[in-house]
């Protein structure tokens, strides 16, 4: 019986904000298929084949890097489609989605907001600044057309082959064609629309159209909806929906449709079943009452959709009437700073402003990280905490305009919490750590000390950095990291040493290891020292892509983690104690803010909107050892580790044929194959243009399943 076939399980996943994290800009239903397509800030694309039940997501279609902006989303048929960019890109597909070229690069500062396909060749898409461009080749290549304005043009709606509006960013007109676009116009509004700000334009037939806008002013704001029923010559106003500051408009027919609307701590919907001469108000999932939405969709009259910031997706199963949460959110903002105190508790705090209130929340999971819910919120400026154990924490945070820092208490793993606040000496706080219970430290625009538990405290250094991170190397030794100096104490602080970081970008996060080794992450380098600073290091960064790093984190003295932002990578690993540093896959595209892992293997990611993932593979593609009926290998592969070479050994003479050999990285990228024609001799390979790391070797012929081995590169 010959060896079964490695399996790989999975290296991330979502367990906070499902599908995705990224906003969703514009989707639609594929023609002549049941698939969902929605497009995405991040370079994320969705699609959906069970009504938006459930997405599979795809990564930097056409390659674009991970900032770029997906803005509206086409399709002609079930097979082309168009995705524009908001740095006027135009990509393409001729395969429903599955692979996507780019087909046009236009002026930058040109976002096209809509496309409208007249016949399988002839289409436009509209854009800021009055920007129109024409295809006549199913958009392969496109040409700029004149509009002769510079309103925003935001959608285009045809009623028949020659007759079609584009709503611009006027109230006062509509361009209008009569000659299938080959020219427009502009058309005045009769009566004139009392709005300031457009929507969106939908006709229904080829008589029957809506308009959603805002009227505002100084004193209100009102959302309002305007009907024609003789293809555009007359408009009449239909809603007129106080406090409206932003929304998205959808009909399923003539008769029903609905508008989304936002207002001050309020996410809104109205829907329409008798072609707007009366709407209702309806309840949305409480949760997303600070949330946009930028696409309002009808599958069927039935069935609609409304999507937008933060990946917020809900959906009504009766026309717009209910509506019921399908994307999964516990985080609106980027998590900062994360400890566990046992694999089950954890906490977290968020870096936002609380609806204009400056604060942050700090966040509790008591189920290893699969739900959070907010233990208190940390009020003022800054905001930081820190568990010497698992029952007691430590936090604080400052009023900046009122001079005062406030400390705060548990010793019930944060189900209460003592706050004591304190008028002298003011601190911006972004690190705290104490030592046992009674000695601590508080780091920010200063340094102050405790020796009572938190009941006093003095200022202990004044430099001339802010400082970042704590770390204690004994009761005695200190050392705290500042943005371009750090200052370290043999004597819990009652004198320092400063010494200067001399890298031009301002430390973002330090870590120190057990053994005194100091690890800095400044811009897109890591740098160390094992001399308190004397002297720095630069770590190698087998990277081609660089990351503006904010968080690092050592799960042993050998692995480690720093993630941040790139234009395709945001998380690096090292498992030769942070000399070399590897880039890890990661399931999504925006920015890491904070990275924790509770052993080598079990750890969390989490992102810039919200997104936490999980791993328990040390990030990599794990590898499930295969049930085999013996114990048969066919080659043996030494050395292993490995530095740059690594040779194939037979244990039989049995002649498979030509042999085949694949590494693989560990999520799966297939990174070198050749041919091994003589089976019972000794093969050796080279791999040294590949990185350290960690991969897959894979040995099989025509008519052997093969054996696959883990090769370790040092």
């Amino acid at each position: 019986m010959l060896p079964q076939l490695l399996e790989a399980q999975q290296a991330w996943n979502h367990i906070v904000n499902l599908p995705q994290e990224n906003t969703i800009n514009d989707m639609m239903l594929i023609p002549g298929t049941n698939k969902l397509v929605a497009v995405c800030a991040g370079s994320t694309v969705m699609y959906s084949t069970d009504m938006g039940e459930n997405w599979e997501l795809q990564f930097n279609p056409a390659g674009l890097n991970n900032y770029a902006n997906l803005k509206s989303v086409y399709f002609l048929n079930a097979n082309t489609g168009f995705i524009s960019t908001s740095n006027a890109l135009i990509l393409k597909t001729t395969n429903g989605g599955s692979s996507w070229t780019q087909v046009y690069s236009g002026v930058p500062a040109i976002s096209f907001n809509d496309f409208h396909f007249i016949d399988n060749n002839l289409g436009y898409a509209c854009g800021n600044h009055g920007w129109i461009i024409k295809t006549t080749d199913a958009g392969q290549t496109w040409d700029y057309l004149s509009s002769s304005v510079i309103e925003h043009l935001l959608e285009i709606e045809f009623i028949s082959d020659t007759k079609g509006f584009i709503l611009t960013g006027s109230e006062e007109y509509l361009l209008e064609t009569i000659d299938a676009g080959e020219t427009w116009q502009a058309k005045t509004l009769s009566p004139a629309l009392d709005v300031s700000e457009m929507y969106d334009l939908q006709f229904v037939n080829d008589t029957t159209g809506f308009i959603f806008g805002q009227h505002s002013s100084m004193s209100d704001s009102y959302g309002k909806v305007y009907k024609t029923t003789d293809a555009g010559i007359t408009w009449i106003e239909v809603l007129d929906e106080a406090g409206v500051n932003q929304g998205s408009m959808a009909f399923a027919d003539e008769m029903h449709g609905f508008i989304t609307f936002h207002r001050w701590l309020e996410l809104g919907i109205c829907y329409t079943s008798d072609g707007g001469s009366t709407w209702q108000s309806t309840q949305i999932p409480a949760q997303f009452y600070w949330f946009d939405i930028n696409s309002a969709l009808y599958i069927s009259p039935d069935i609609a959709l409304a999507a937008g910031y933060c990946s917020l997706l809900i959906k009504s199963n009766n026309g717009g009437i209910n509506w019921m949460q399908l994307s999964q959110n516990t985080f609106e903002f980027p998590v900062e700073n994360v400890q566990f105190v046992n694999p089950s508790i954890g906490f977290a705090t968020d870096s936002h402003e609380l609806r204009g209130v400056a604060g942050k929340n700090l966040w509790k999971t008591s189920d290893a990280g699969q739900s959070w819910e907010i233990n208190r919120t940390l009020w003022g400026d800054g905001g930081c905490f820190h568990f010497p154990d698992e029952t007691n924490g430590f936090a604080a945070s400052a009023h900046l305009y009122y001079d005062v820092f406030t400390f705060y208490r548990t010793n019930d793993c944060g189900e209460k919490w003592e706050e004591i606040t304190f008028t002298k000496g003011f601190i911006m706080p972004a690190d705290i750590r104490f030592y046992d219970l009674q000695s601590g430290f508080i780091a920010g625009d200063k340094i102050i000390k405790t020796i009572d538990g938190g009941n006093t405290w003095d200022v202990v250094y004044t430099g001339s950095a802010n400082y970042l991170r704590i770390f204690y190397q004994s009761a005695d030794d200190v050392v705290i990291i500042g943005e371009h100096s750090l200052i370290f104490s043999s004597d819990n602080g009652s004198s320092w040493t400063a010494r200067g970081i001399n890298n031009a970008w301002p430390v973002n996060d330090a870590w120190m290891k057990e053994d005194g080794t100091i690890f800095i992450a400044f811009g897109d380098d890591i740098s160390w020292s094992n001399d308190l600073g004397l002297t720095w290091n630069a770590s190698v960064l087998e990277s081609s892509n660089p990351i503006e790093f904010k968080s690092l984190f050592f799960s042993s003295h050998a692995i480690g983690y720093a993630a941040g932002h790139g234009n395709f990578e945001t998380m690096l690993k090292t498992i030769d104690g942070g000399l070399t540093w590897n880039a890890l896959e990661i399931p999504a595209t925006s920015p890491l803010n904070s990275v924790y892992f509770l052993d080598d293997l079990h750890g969390f990611a989490f992102g810039k909107l919200g997104m936490v993932l999980e791993t328990h593979t040390g990030g990599l593609v794990g590898v499930d050892t295969p049930i085999q009926a013996n114990a048969n290998v066919y080659f043996n592969i030494y050395p292993n580790p490995f530095t740059n070479l690594t040779t194939i050994e037979p244990l039989t003479q049995d002649h498979l044929g030509t042999m085949e050999f694949e590494i693989f990285s560990m999520a799966g990228k297939l990174i070198m194959s050749g041919e091994i024609t003589d089976q019972n001799q000794s093969h050796t390979i080279s791999t040294e243009n590949m990185p350290q790391g960690i991969y897959l070797l894979r040995l099989r012929t025509q008519t052997w399943p093969g054996q696959t081995t883990k090769l370790i590169k040092y």
